[in-house]
């Protein structure tokens, strides 16, 4: 019950659990009293752990249609999810195709996994059962998009998407991001699972940036920062790596973007205007604006002042930020930089910019500067 709740607080909306034996069977009930979200029953092989998960209320079970012990097997598990009211998630994995598609597997496995589902649909359509969703995951991801591709131009189910044993939690985020990422940028998928060899949270977590990075579902913030260049005299990698971990706190959807901007080469606000315009666009995003902070603030002083200001400082944005979206639903866009003349300080504020602040900063100043800023757009 921990792991389920631990990965519900990270962001789940459904939970697997895997049923085995008799004895996880038994337990069941329990778990669907207690989970704060919807329990989904993993079985193979047992019809009789199919009936039992069905009967201690669960949400949904997950079958192979192919090894659960024949068509009767079959239709005793349909009945009871009738009877229930709840769906099933079927389909098939490269890793364990029948028999009879091997040889189809080695000329062409996408078509082998979408001929392995395609029968199970049969098999449930005759049943009068259409209250499921399909899988039809690989370990290859070029052969996993083209085999969902296949399948979704076929039917008109839900489809469920992973790429299945992915790996660990740096390259199978990778593989997990362009397969899934791939099709749902497509319009095609339901329901998704991340597959890490890693804790249970991260896969959660790696979920939940591929649906952020399409602008499929908020949930928290999303930082946007420079890559390192020449340009970066303040260690931009070191203060996203700060912002980052702090606004995992929040659960409120903004944008915070860290640019290191050089003063009069930059196209300054170009950038920041059109995507700001894009996420105006966009109904379901909270904030009308983006607040770009320049971390130029901490570019000066003994190595040790610098990582305190930096604390410091970052601990000021992000409080400057919660502060402005509740009382104004407005981010200030406020600019830090080292040089400033007429001209450029005209065209920042014809940009957008709300006001700017010269370096080196104090902290205390800065989010006097963004509180003022509030203060004024509220009058």
């Amino acid at each position: 019950m921990e792991q389920i709740r631990t990965v519900a607080d990270a962001g789940a909306d459904l939970v697997r659990v895997a049923v085995p034996r008799e004895k996880d069977a038994d337990a069941l009930r329990t778990i669907v009293a207690e989970s704060p979200i919807p329990v989904i029953a993993d079985i193979h092989f047992n019809a009789s752990l199919a009936l039992k998960a069905i009967e201690a209320g669960v949400a949904a079970v997950r079958i192979n249609p192919g090894n659960i012990g024949g068509p009767d097997k079959v239709e005793l598990v349909v009945r009871a999810a009738k009877s229930a009211g709840i769906p099933m998630r079927i389909g098939a994995n490269s890793g364990s195709l029948p028999k009879h598609l091997h040889a189809l597997a080695q000329q062409d496995q996408a078509e082998a996994l979408v001929a392995a589902a395609l029968e199970e649909v049969e098999l449930l359509e005759k049943l009068e059962y259409r209250d499921f969703k399909i899988s039809v995951k690989a370990t290859h991801v070029p052969t996993m998009i083209r085999a969902y591709r296949m399948l979704s131009a076929k039917v008109p189910y839900p489809l469920h998407l992973g790429v299945t044993e992915a790996g660990t939690e740096f390259a199978g985020a990778i593989k997990s991001s362009v397969g899934i990422g791939s099709l749902l940028a497509d319009g095609i998928g339901d329901t998704l699972r991340v597959s890490l060899t890693a804790d249970p949270v991260k896969e959660v977590e790696v979920a939940w940036e591929i649906l952020k990075a399409l602008g499929l579902r908020e949930r928290g913030p999303v930082m946007i920062a420079c890559p390192s260049c020449g340009r970066d005299n303040v260690g931009v990698e070191s203060l996203a790596r700060v912002v980052e971990e702090r606004l995992r706190l929040y659960p409120e959807a903004f944008e915070v973007v860290l640019y290191h901007l050089q003063p009069g080469t930059d196209p300054l606000f170009a950038r920041l205007a059109a995507r700001a315009d894009a996420v105006r666009l966009c109904p379901r995003w909270l904030p009308s604006r983006i607040a770009p902070l320049i971390p130029e603030a901490v570019a000066s002083g003994p190595r040790a002042g610098i990582f305190v200001a930096t604390a410091v400082f970052m601990v000021a944005i992000v409080v400057a930020l919660v502060i402005s979206y509740v009382l104004t639903r407005h981010l200030p866009v406020i600019v830090v930089t080292g040089e400033m003349d007429e001209i450029l300080e005209t065209q920042l504020l014809e940009e957008g910019a709300d006001d700017y602040i010269r370096k080196p900063v104090d902290p205390r100043l800065f989010l006097a500067r963004v509180e003022a800023t509030i203060r004024r757009t509220v009058a």
